[in-house]
């Protein structure tokens, strides 16, 4: 086992994670995988066993997985990898493990690994969700890449026929039963920035939503394939980038993976991530507000996933999915509440407080174009519909609401 290629990985690291917590380096996530790549190749390619193996007919793929193969690797994140042969699992594999891994868990590097062949890791694929998933996060490291190629040929080949509505319910069903364990993050005093309703989770979800549906690559592809408008996917940057820097720096004073914003921590993250009060003191409030704000939107974009994947898997095929409402220019579309036009809006401003009103009484979010439009017309909430008695009715209705699925206020 060479240890030099340990001592360089660490030194690099070091160095990295200190620009990060200095502020200069924003691409922290992509480079610190990037470096993790850099250590797997350099020992693939020196290592005499994995050359025997490949000159055997036994090549094999090292493959990241979870948030390394998503390139989200955080500071004291684990390190997930899938060693994966065409058919045959040759014994010498466990001499290629050591030299691979051995020298990583005496640095004490959190690292798992499982070793499979293609068929073996489809079927449980399909049997379990948390080894779906990892699939569907999977990334070429180094190695036998006709061996990934094909093995993500087979999975969507698999994926795309008669498994592609079971796999939706068993995202959806997951996903229920994780809100349910874990709780809305979005009210919580220790918000769990990673499994919470509101948390890194629920973008996953609509990630592996995206990926199960059109194939996608990359975050990047779910505003390019029409899951996100422009406006949304930046949002989306957004709200991704500080809860990441967030819980790095979690990560960092707690010298341990944690994804719970447990209260002793907060009054030290609110300083380091330059929230003060006028007394130079660190603002708590403001940065739990910012926070919250942030996983509400998470929560937002779950919800229309969740929809969608409703709609997928439960509207028969020749249905439109179309309602109308009791209020004229509300219409429900594919179990998602839309304005009928936006005529209909000019001419009825105070649509813009009613679809609110009417997402809460029938416990469904608005449609993504519902929310644009929102945004767009907010100017015509002025002083005039502020001061109307029926629309400040329906605003107090609005508040006194206490059984929706989310938080409309924060919507609105």
């Amino acid at each position: 086992m060479d240890k030099k290629n340990t001592d360089i990985l660490i030194k690099k690291r070091e160095i990295l994670i200190g620009q990060f917590l200095s502020g200069d380096e924003p691409e922290f996530l992509e480079k610190h995988s990037s470096i993790l790549d850099e250590y797997f190749f350099t020992v693939f390619e020196k290592s005499i066993t994995a050359r025997k193996m490949t000159m055997a007919k036994n090549p094999f793929a090292i493959i990241a997985l979870g948030g390394y193969g998503r390139k989200e690797q955080c500071i004291h994140s684990d390190i997930d990898l899938l060693i994966l042969f065409e058919k045959i699992v040759p014994p010498e594999v466990e001499a290629f493990l050591q030299e691979l891994l051995y020298p990583l868990w005496d640095a004490r590097f959190e690292v798992g690994y499982a070793v499979r062949n293609v068929s073996e890791c489809i079927e449980m694929g399909f049997e379990r969700f948390d080894i779906l998933t990892t699939i569907l996060d999977a990334r070429f490291i180094c190695g036998a890449s006709l061996v990934y190629t094909g093995f993500m040929e087979k999975f969507r080949s698999d994926l795309s026929g008669k498994r592609l509505k079971h796999t939706l319910n068993y995202l959806y069903e997951h996903g229920e039963k994780r809100h349910f364990d874990f709780g809305d993050s979005t009210y919580l005093i220790a918000p769990d920035l990673k499994s919470g309703f509101g948390g890194l989770r629920d973008y996953h979800t609509l990630l592996w939503y995206a990926k199960i549906k059109s194939g996608i690559k990359t975050r990047r592809d779910l505003e390019y394939y029409g899951f996100l408008s422009h406006f949304e996917y930046s949002s989306l940057t957004e709200s991704l980038t500080d809860i990441w820097k967030i819980r790095n720096f979690l990560h960092s004073i707690t010298k341990r993976k944690c994804d719970t914003l447990y209260f002793e921590y907060q009054t030290e993250l609110a300083g380091l991530l330059g929230y003060h009060s006028k007394n130079l003191q660190p603002d708590v409030e403001r940065f739990l507000g910012d926070l919250h704000k942030r996983l509400d939107f998470l929560k937002q974009i779950n919800q229309i996933t969740y929809e969608d994947i409703f709609g997928t898997t439960r509207v028969k095929k020749g249905t439109t999915g179309f309602h109308l409402t009791k209020i004229d220019g509300l219409v429900i579309k594919k179990r998602r509440l839309n304005f009928a036009n936006t005529v209909a809006v000019l001419q009825k401003p105070d649509l813009l407080l009613k679809i609110f009103l009417e997402s809460g009484l029938r416990k469904i979010p608005l449609s993504i174009e519902a929310r644009r439009i929102v945004s767009e017309f907010l100017h015509l909430v002025d002083s005039k519909i502020k001061k109307d008695p029926d629309c400040i009715r329906i605003f107090k209705k609005i508040m006194s609401q206490s059984y929706w699925e989310f938080n409309v206020l924060n919507v609105m």
